[in-house]
């Protein structure tokens, strides 16, 4: 993400509906972004526990004021804890 402006926090919140079961959430809040920055990586980590399986998924970017915000290159990584 780039940003340019942002007067309150920006950061990124991942959703995810574990299949037969509710929605949870993942939000990005140590990795919020103030003010202007260049290009950064930025991540949201979601743990599913045991057999669960993520029937949907969706990805957002939370202002909490105004500014601007560039995404670009959203990837999703499944890895081991």
């Amino acid at each position: 993400m780039q940003s340019k402006g942002v007067t309150s926090k920006a950061y990124l919140e991942m959703d995810c509906t574990i299949a037969g079961k509710d929605t949870y959430f993942s939000k990005a809040l140590q990795d919020a972004v103030v003010g202007t920055q260049n290009w950064r990586w930025h991540q949201t980590p979601f743990y599913l526990r045991g057999t669960e399986a993520c029937a949907e998924l969706q990805v957002k970017l939370v202002f909490e004021g105004a500014g601007q915000i560039w995404v670009k290159d959203v990837e999703l990584f499944r890895a081991p804890i």
